[in-house]
């Protein structure tokens, strides 16, 4: 017997499913992205040139941030369709 309070999913169309992807993706991506520009960005101010080694700390950081983000997004959502394989630690490493 099922509750008749609990709601059905509705089919989402494959359009829409990439539209979803594509907008999660870029929200994850945009924040590690906006670090560097305003990483860079106090590295280009001359009254800002005490903050040089936060900047390059925040410019690294981020850096790295994005670019485990891309490689999370590649494995998960380009690798099933390759002949590539993937170790499962760095699968595990990816996923944290």
């Amino acid at each position: 017997m099922t509750d008749s309070s609990e709601a059905v999913p509705a089919a989402v169309r494959p359009a829409e499913l990439a539209a979803f992807l594509a907008a999660r993706m870029c929200h994850d991506f945009i924040s590690p992205a906006s670090a560097i520009v305003s990483g860079l960005d106090l590295l280009d101010d001359p009254s800002a040139q005490d903050m040089r080694d936060e900047a390059m700390g925040l410019i690294a950081t981020s850096a790295r941030k994005l670019a485990d983000l891309l490689a999370f997004c590649r494995v998960a959502f380009g690798a099933s369709a390759s002949a590539e394989t993937f170790d499962v630690r760095d699968l595990e490493k990816l996923a944290r």
